[in-house]
């Protein structure tokens, strides 16, 4: 059927359309010069095309404290600053995806971090999904309030993290990354997926079968 609408299509038109495509497959492309944008609906605060976490920092005081989820997507954020979530003190899920995340905590020690996450008791969700994130260290430990971690489509190749710190936490999604080996986790643990992972086949991984 494609085969015979491009026969009768008029050479004229057949040549805007070529011309045309490249420009649509690119409109959702996140350029250096895409302005940041943040609109926020119903206690849903939504962020594209930004360059660093400070860009949230424009958001109204008064809608910053009625802010439950932050979703930001199509961006080129690298880390993660959190003392720029703080100022959403009822913040309960983020999701940042499709962002070229390679660390989620920027660089400092992991003091300076658990300072900066305080006024973030409620946050139970952390989507980081289809990033760029090759390893992840102990600092996310801070975080260990967290009930639900995604970390799915990465480029993850090992977890320093001790997984057993994150008390509550009862979903964890790590299919489609690079990972051969992990250590075990708490057992408040009730969903896990694993696949996608090129496991390395050791005893040491006998408890991971189960999940299989």
């Amino acid at each position: 059927l494609f085969q015979i609408f491009l026969d009768k299509m008029s050479p004229s038109y057949f040549l805007l359309v070529c011309l045309l495509l490249p420009l649509l497959s690119l409109s959702e492309v996140p350029s250096s010069t895409s302005t940041p944008s943040c609109s926020y609906n119903h206690t849903i605060l939504r962020c594209r095309w930004l360059n660093t976490t400070a860009d949230i920092l424009d958001t109204n005081t008064d809608i910053a404290q009625s802010v439950i989820r932050v979703e930001i997507s199509d961006s080129r954020v690298a880390c993660l600053e959190w003392r720029h979530f703080s100022r959403f003190q009822n913040l309960q899920e983020i999701e940042l995806t499709n962002s070229e995340l390679k660390q989620v905590m920027c660089g400092g020690h992991k003091v300076r971090h658990k300072k900066a996450v305080h006024h973030l008791r409620y946050l139970r969700y952390l989507n980081l999904s289809s990033n760029a994130l090759s390893d992840l260290d102990d600092r996310i430990t801070v975080l260990h309030h967290l009930e639900m971690i995604d970390l799915s489509n990465n480029n993850l190749r090992q977890i320093k993290c001790d997984f057993s710190n994150f008390k509550r936490l009862k979903y964890l999604d790590i299919s489609n990354n690079n990972l051969s080996t992990l250590e075990p986790l708490p057992p408040s643990i009730s969903y896990l997926s694993l696949s996608g992972n090129p496991w390395s086949c050791s005893p040491t991984l006998s408890w991971l079968y189960p999940w299989s």
